[in-house]
Protein backbone atom coordinates (compact mmCIF):
# COMPACT_ATOMS: atom_id res chain seq x y z
CA UNK A 1 0.00 0.00 0.00
CA UNK A 2 1.11 3.54 -0.62
CA UNK A 3 1.22 6.00 2.22
CA UNK A 4 0.30 9.68 1.87
CA UNK A 5 3.86 10.86 1.19
CA UNK A 6 4.21 8.54 -1.81
CA UNK A 7 0.76 9.35 -3.17
CA UNK A 8 1.63 13.05 -3.22
CA UNK A 9 4.76 12.33 -5.29
CA UNK A 10 2.89 10.57 -8.08
CA UNK A 11 2.13 13.59 -10.26
CA UNK A 12 1.25 11.52 -13.32
CA UNK A 13 -1.94 10.33 -11.65
CA UNK A 14 -5.11 12.31 -10.95
CA UNK A 15 -6.00 13.24 -7.37
CA UNK A 16 -6.70 10.32 -5.04
CA UNK A 17 -10.38 11.26 -4.72
CA UNK A 18 -10.79 11.05 -8.51
CA UNK A 19 -9.21 7.59 -8.65
CA UNK A 20 -11.33 6.49 -5.71
CA UNK A 21 -14.48 7.71 -7.47
CA UNK A 22 -13.66 5.67 -10.58
CA UNK A 23 -12.82 2.61 -8.48
CA UNK A 24 -16.15 2.67 -6.63
CA UNK A 25 -18.15 3.35 -9.80
CA UNK A 26 -16.45 0.53 -11.71
CA UNK A 27 -16.91 -1.83 -8.75
CA UNK A 28 -20.63 -1.08 -8.55
CA UNK A 29 -21.19 -1.57 -12.28
CA UNK A 30 -19.33 -4.90 -12.29
CA UNK A 31 -16.49 -3.80 -14.55
CA UNK A 32 -13.81 -5.54 -12.45
CA UNK A 33 -15.81 -8.80 -12.40
CA UNK A 34 -16.15 -8.67 -16.20
CA UNK A 35 -12.42 -8.01 -16.63
CA UNK A 36 -11.57 -10.88 -14.29
CA UNK A 37 -13.96 -13.20 -16.15
CA UNK A 38 -12.34 -12.37 -19.50
CA UNK A 39 -8.83 -12.84 -18.08
CA UNK A 40 -9.70 -16.20 -16.49
CA UNK A 41 -11.14 -17.47 -19.77
CA UNK A 42 -8.12 -16.23 -21.76
CA UNK A 43 -5.66 -17.81 -19.30
CA UNK A 44 -7.51 -21.13 -19.46
CA UNK A 45 -7.44 -21.07 -23.28
CA UNK A 46 -3.74 -20.21 -23.26
CA UNK A 47 -3.16 -23.26 -21.03
CA UNK A 48 -5.05 -25.32 -23.65
CA UNK A 49 -7.96 -25.90 -21.30
CA UNK A 50 -11.65 -25.45 -21.95
CA UNK A 51 -12.40 -21.73 -21.50
CA UNK A 52 -15.45 -22.50 -19.38
CA UNK A 53 -14.31 -24.14 -16.16
CA UNK A 54 -16.52 -26.96 -14.91
CA UNK A 55 -14.73 -27.74 -11.64
CA UNK A 56 -14.04 -25.21 -8.93
CA UNK A 57 -13.09 -25.11 -5.27
CA UNK A 58 -14.28 -22.70 -2.60
CA UNK A 59 -13.37 -22.06 0.99
CA UNK A 60 -13.64 -19.42 3.71
CA UNK A 61 -11.28 -17.58 6.00
CA UNK A 62 -12.04 -15.50 9.09
CA UNK A 63 -10.08 -12.28 9.52
CA UNK A 64 -9.73 -10.16 12.63
CA UNK A 65 -10.40 -6.48 11.98
CA UNK A 66 -9.98 -3.19 13.73
CA UNK A 67 -12.66 -0.53 14.04
CA UNK A 68 -12.33 0.51 10.37
CA UNK A 69 -15.29 0.62 8.00
CA UNK A 70 -16.83 -2.31 6.21
CA UNK A 71 -18.81 -5.33 7.33
CA UNK A 72 -17.92 -6.65 10.76
CA UNK A 73 -19.41 -9.10 13.23
CA UNK A 74 -18.62 -11.41 16.14
CA UNK A 75 -18.22 -15.20 15.92
CA UNK A 76 -18.89 -16.56 19.41
CA UNK A 77 -17.55 -20.01 18.49
CA UNK A 78 -14.13 -18.71 17.44
CA UNK A 79 -14.29 -15.70 19.78
CA UNK A 80 -13.32 -13.50 16.84
CA UNK A 81 -14.53 -10.07 15.82
CA UNK A 82 -14.10 -9.23 12.17
CA UNK A 83 -14.91 -10.34 8.65
CA UNK A 84 -15.09 -13.58 6.75
CA UNK A 85 -14.23 -14.01 3.10
CA UNK A 86 -15.36 -16.78 0.81
CA UNK A 87 -13.29 -17.35 -2.32
CA UNK A 88 -14.04 -19.50 -5.34
CA UNK A 89 -11.20 -20.61 -7.64
CA UNK A 90 -11.00 -22.85 -10.67
CA UNK A 91 -8.74 -25.89 -10.71
CA UNK A 92 -5.85 -23.75 -11.98
CA UNK A 93 -6.21 -21.39 -8.99
CA UNK A 94 -7.69 -18.50 -10.95
CA UNK A 95 -9.94 -16.35 -8.78
CA UNK A 96 -13.53 -16.83 -9.91
CA UNK A 97 -15.42 -15.20 -7.04
CA UNK A 98 -14.92 -13.39 -3.76
CA UNK A 99 -17.42 -12.36 -1.10
CA UNK A 100 -16.64 -10.49 2.14
CA UNK A 101 -19.21 -10.37 4.94
CA UNK A 102 -19.42 -10.21 8.75
CA UNK A 103 -17.79 -13.14 10.53
CA UNK A 104 -21.03 -14.05 12.32
CA UNK A 105 -22.52 -15.40 9.06
CA UNK A 106 -22.36 -19.23 9.00
CA UNK A 107 -20.13 -20.93 6.41
CA UNK A 108 -23.08 -22.68 4.76
CA UNK A 109 -24.90 -19.36 4.30
CA UNK A 110 -21.80 -17.48 3.14
CA UNK A 111 -20.90 -20.29 0.75
CA UNK A 112 -24.37 -20.19 -0.78
CA UNK A 113 -24.11 -16.41 -1.21
CA UNK A 114 -20.65 -16.72 -2.81
CA UNK A 115 -21.94 -19.30 -5.28
CA UNK A 116 -25.00 -17.21 -6.07
CA UNK A 117 -22.79 -14.18 -6.77
CA UNK A 118 -20.90 -16.01 -9.58
CA UNK A 119 -23.83 -17.94 -11.05
CA UNK A 120 -24.46 -15.32 -13.76
CA UNK A 121 -20.88 -15.43 -15.12
CA UNK A 122 -20.24 -19.14 -14.48
CA UNK A 123 -23.55 -21.05 -14.79
CA UNK A 124 -21.86 -24.34 -15.79
CA UNK A 125 -19.73 -24.88 -12.68
CA UNK A 126 -19.59 -28.01 -10.58
CA UNK A 127 -18.26 -27.17 -7.13
CA UNK A 128 -15.92 -29.44 -5.17
CA UNK A 129 -15.98 -28.00 -1.71
CA UNK A 130 -13.65 -28.67 1.22
CA UNK A 131 -16.37 -27.21 3.45
CA UNK A 132 -18.56 -30.14 4.54
CA UNK A 133 -21.20 -27.84 6.01
CA UNK A 134 -22.19 -26.45 2.62
CA UNK A 135 -22.64 -29.80 0.85
CA UNK A 136 -22.70 -27.89 -2.47
CA UNK A 137 -22.27 -30.01 -5.58
CA UNK A 138 -23.84 -27.91 -8.29
CA UNK A 139 -23.73 -24.18 -8.95
CA UNK A 140 -26.18 -24.38 -11.87
CA UNK A 141 -29.53 -22.66 -11.64
CA UNK A 142 -32.05 -24.61 -9.50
Amino acid sequence: MLDGSVIGCLREFPPYSTEQGYFYAWSREGRFAAINHALVMAAREKARREANATADVFDSQSLKTMESGGPSGYDAGKKTKGRKRHIVTDTQSHLVGLLVHPVDLQDRDGGSLALASIRRLYPWLRIYSPMAATRATNCAAP
